[in-house]
């Protein structure tokens, strides 16, 4: 605090009232004081009304502290912010929360079935309006960039390779589980209904498409043919794991019973000592997880990898111009550690560093 001609000048990195924050400002008083009324002045600042100047403020304080003021301003209580409104000021969404906000589970037989109930004939039917699969443009699906059919071969073959496991788990699951649920599933995969869910599918391999030609990550790593997942002994192997394990899951999914794991420790919380999705063992054995990643990218059809891609967006541009051999990531409940592949194969000179409580 420094004394100069009479008056006292105190700068601050942040001064803050409601509904306003700025940075680094001067606070005059008339004349020098201590520390304690400082804190006044700083107080009167942060509730002055909007219009009015700092010197104002603090002559208020003055004035009320000889009685010649006004009253003291009512304190005002702000209600508690909600954990989504604190999220919402401290985390920037990216553009693809907000579609997947808005965007409803379609298929495009259902925007034919709405045309039609609209009155107008497939003659006439606009394909701007096709909502599933809106932008509809080859351009927005990335049809004539470079690279687009090894992409989408790539992601469709492998989507319809995990949409047939689907079926084969689910009919390898009826003498375990009831009919009626074996039925349901099965016409989750042969319906209307299942044809929203590839329609889904079809929407994420765009945006992951999207991503990887706007330069934020790179092509995934396991295209290349020469991957284990090319394989027929690797496919085979992790086929049999996952057909042997499915009905075990769907039996307990069909009781709605989840079953004790065979670990008992009070290092554990008591959440977390259960078959995790009804997978045998949970998330604690070898076992679950050789088979866990199988089982959900078949549960998801295929399109897991790409929907955990879309975390290397925000990641790659708060990197971008760093230097990486320097810089250190964590992954929390990073389960197998499979997205980590992704991060580890996008930044390279990156220590990468992957914790989960299994």
């Amino acid at each position: 605090m420094n004394k100069l001609s009479g008056t006292c000048v105190s700068t601050r990195r942040t001064a803050t009232w409601p509904g306003r924050h700025v940075g680094h400002q001067m606070l005059l008083a008339r004349q020098p004081v201590g520390l304690s009324r400082l804190c006044g002045v700083r107080g009167a600042l942060r509730r002055r009304p909007a219009g009015r100047t700092y010197a104002a403020a603090a002559e208020d304080l003055g004035q009320r502290e000889t009685g010649t003021g006004m009253a003291e301003d009512p304190v005002v209580q702000e209600k508690p912010k909600t954990p989504a409104e604190l999220d919402g000021e401290n985390f920037q969404e990216m553009p693809s929360v907000e579609f997947w906000r808005t965007w409803m589970r379609r298929s495009p037989v259902d925007d034919v079935q709405d045309f039609l109930q609209s009155g107008g004939g497939l003659g006439a039917l606009d394909l701007g309006k096709v909502r599933s699969l809106a932008p509809f443009s080859a351009s927005e699906w990335g049809l004539y960039e470079e690279g687009s059919f090894r992409y989408w071969s790539y992601h469709l073959l492998r989507s319809g390779f995990f949409v047939a496991q689907a079926a084969a788990g689910i009919t390898a699951s009826q003498r375990t589980s009831s009919e009626e649920t074996s039925g349901r599933l099965l016409a989750n995969l042969t319906t209307n209904a299942g044809l929203r869910l590839y329609t889904e599918a079809l929407q994420m391999f765009r945006q992951d498409f999207a991503n990887i030609k706007a330069g934020a990550y790179r092509e995934p790593y396991d295209m290349d043919p020469r991957h284990r997942q090319f394989s027929p002994s690797f496919i085979l192997r992790r086929t049999l794991r996952f057909l042997e394990e499915a009905p075990r899951t769907l039996k307990r999914r069909s009781e709605g019973v989840a079953e004790d794991v065979w670990l008992k420790s009070p290092l554990y919380p008591e959440y977390y000592m259960n078959t995790w999705h009804f997978q045998t063992d949970g998330w604690l054995s070898s076992t679950s997880a050789g088979v866990y990643e199988t089982s959900t990218e078949t549960l998801f059809l295929g399109q897991q990898d790409a929907m955990q891609r879309t975390t290397l967006v925000p990641l790659s541009g708060h990197l971008k111009g760093r230097d990486l051999a320097g810089c250190k990531i964590m992954e929390l409940a990073c389960g197998t550690g499979r997205f980590a592949t992704f991060v580890k194969d996008n930044f390279p000179d990156a220590t990468v560093t992957c914790l989960d409580m299994s």
